[in-house]
C-alpha cells in the first residue's frame, strides 16, 4: 500500500502538467487567426515609418584633449600632478634620512608610512612625491625606492617594526 501511495503523487502531478499544457496550446491556437482587438491604437498599415537616423559626426582628436592628458593604464585615470614651475631645489647628494614604518596597498593605490627626523608624526607619501629633494619612485610590499637623478636609494621596513 505504501508503494502505491508513493507513485500516486508523481502521476497526479504529471497529469496536471499535461492538462495545463493542453490549455496553453489551445489558447495560443485560438487567438492566432484573429486580428488584435482595436484598443485605440492605429492599425499596422497606418503607422508612419521612423525617420532614418544618421550617426553623429566624429569629433576632431583635439576635442578629446582632456582624455588624452590622462594616463591610459592608471586605475584612477587622473592626470599626473603638475610639474613645479620656477626654480627648484637641487636634490641633496646624500639620500634622505627616513625610516620606512609601513606600506599600505589598496585597490585605489599605494602609499608608504615614513618617519622623518624633522617630524615626530608619521608621514604618508605616494609615488611621485618628493622627500628632501628625492622623488619616491616605487612602493613595494616591504620597501620603497627613492631617486635623485641617476642616484637611487632603497629603504626597507625596519626589522624591529615587523
Amino acid at each position: 500500500m505504501r508503494r502505491r501511495l508513493g507513485l500516486t503523487v508523481p502521476v497526479l502531478l504529471l497529469g496536471v502538467c499535461v492538462a495545463l499544457g493542453y490549455v496553453v496550446v489551445d489558447e495560443l491556437g485560438r487567438h492566432a487567426d484573429t486580428p488584435p482587438a482595436p484598443n485605440g491604437a492605429a492599425a499596422p498599415e497606418k503607422i508612419a515609418p521612423l525617420p532614418k537616423r544618421t550617426a553623429p559626426r566624429a569629433q576632431p582628436i583635439k576635442a578629446y584633449s582632456e582624455t588624452l592628458r590622462r594616463p591610459l593604464f592608471d586605475a584612477s585615470r587622473k592626470p599626473p600632478p603638475p610639474a613645479p614651475s620656477g626654480t627648484t631645489e637641487a636634490p641633496s647628494a646624500e639620500s634622505p634620512t627616513v625610516k620606512l614604518v609601513g606600506v599600505v596597498i589598496l585597490p585605489e593605490g599605494r602609499s608608504a608610512l615614513i618617519r622623518v627626523p624633522s617630524s615626530v608624526d608619521l608621514v604618508e607619501v605616494s609615488v611621485g612625491e618628493r622627500i628632501d629633494g628625492w622623488r619616491l619612485e616605487a612602493i613595494e610590499t616591504d620597501r620603497i625606492v627613492l631617486k635623485s637623478g641617476k642616484a637611487s636609494a632603497v629603504y626597507r621596513i625596519d626589522a624591529e617594526l615587523r
